[in-house]
């Protein structure tokens, strides 16, 4: 059930979550989304009362093994903060589908979802193809299906680029 909304006296609530994707990265990659969602969250008025961080974790792997993500879903359900900020759109979810899935379930518990290096704005206007979300997207496309950058002789004949062949 929706917590009634933060008074606009009272500071806004907000948990920061991070996420760096595989073993080959380190924790300060974590360390640094963290300062930046500090620093945005002092800026921009947030009163941090959690910070939720999912080391080594996909965004490519079921949500179900993002640990943390998922404990701050619940305490989203529980009413305990406003917002979530998150560094980039591609921290807290990987493609457009996922996102929206959860950004809508956390709407519906009266949570927004913001970033702190990607302004993307509520409403209408955030609806439209965000340049983070869609550029996520389209770069996770190139890594699945860009066989020219795997093959160093350049794409076969039958090459597939994002759904289309190669001219």
């Amino acid at each position: 059930m929706p917590k009634e909304k933060n008074q606009s006296c009272a500071p806004k609530t907000a948990v920061a979550y991070a996420r760096y994707s595989s073993a080959g990265q380190r924790d300060v990659s974590i360390e640094q989304q963290l300062g930046d969602i500090r620093a945005f969250a002092a800026r921009e008025g947030y009163m941090l009362v959690h910070e939720y961080a999912d080391h080594a974790k996909s965004g490519f792997k079921h949500v179900s093994a993002r640990t943390e993500f998922q404990a701050m879903l619940a305490a989203a359900e529980a009413g305990s903060f406003d917002t979530v900020i998150a560094w980039k759109v591609d921290r807290f979810g990987r493609n457009r589908e996922e996102s929206a899935i959860f950004k809508g379930r956390l709407r519906r518990f009266g949570v927004s979802v913001v970033y702190a290096m990607e302004p993307i704005p509520e409403g209408a206007a955030g609806v439209l193809p965000a340049p983070g979300a869609g550029a996520s997207d389209l770069y996770l496309c190139h890594l699945r299906y860009d066989p020219v950058r795997h093959h160093p002789s350049g794409a076969p004949p039958d090459a597939v680029h994002c759904g289309s062949r190669y001219p």
